[in-house]
């Protein structure tokens, strides 16, 4: 079973050494990825039923992805939102082909599979169950280094 782990660039993991930290972990517990999500802004105030606060530290994701590529050696990095209307796509690919060279080169066969490997569960930071009014809520990251070793005891199990 693959699973990612979402919200790699905010909340929590804004902080660059805590989102090192956290990449390294889901690594090494054996997740074969991590994703950003992409706001430009938050409203203010918040629409009801959004549960994103406008203060929400956000990294953006191309530092993001690029920070935890630096800092792990076989974890893929991966966006589930890039806002292509506000971005060049020349720019955008420029940027992802960097991202791409700090991750490391992958070898061929699987470099050419890399669009079709799918993840069969992605596990939202904090808590891998969070209800709406938990998911934004800071969080201390021993405890999500600990909600990490769950799911990945429960890959072991099933």
């Amino acid at each position: 079973m693959k699973i990612g782990l979402f919200a790699i660039n905010y909340g929590t993991c804004a902080d660059p050494e805590l989102a090192v930290r956290v990449a390294r972990h889901a690594e090494a517990a054996g997740f074969e990825s991590v994703w950003t999500g992409e706001h430009v802004v938050l409203p203010d105030p918040a629409p009801p039923g959004f549960t994103m606060p406008p203060t929400l530290p956000l990294l953006d994701t191309i530092v993001g992805l690029t920070l935890v590529a630096a800092h792990t050696s076989s974890i893929r990095v991966a966006s589930g939102i890039i806002v292509l209307p506000l971005r060049n796509p020349v720019i955008l690919a420029k940027e992802l082909a960097s991202v791409d060279v700090v991750a490391g080169p992958l070898d061929r066969a699987l470099a050419e599979q890399y669009t079709e490997l799918g993840v069969d569960r992605l596990v939202l930071l904090p808590q891998p169950d969070a209800g709406p009014a938990e998911r934004h809520a800071p969080v201390p990251v021993d405890r999500i280094l600990r909600n990490i070793d769950a799911v990945a005891a429960q890959i072991i199990v099933s």
